[in-house]
């Protein structure tokens, strides 16, 4: 769900959504499509955060 879903609705459904005038669905309100850049840059900035713990952690594969 939050690996598939939400970035899917934030990236492609919401943006179109909110620049054609539709309905959004769940009950969010109209201003919610105008959020995509925001969910974008936090998107990736949890990322780099996992990204750089992933990497301070690593111990190796063994050998």
């Amino acid at each position: 769900v939050f690996g598939f879903f939400f970035p899917m609705a934030f990236t492609a459904y919401l943006p179109a959504a909110t620049l054609l005038g539709l309905d959004t669905f769940a009950g969010l309100p109209d201003w919610a499509g105008w959020l995509a850049p925001v969910a974008a840059v936090w998107a990736w900035v949890a990322a780099g955060l996992s990204w750089r713990t992933g990497v301070r952690h690593y111990q190796g594969a063994g050998g």
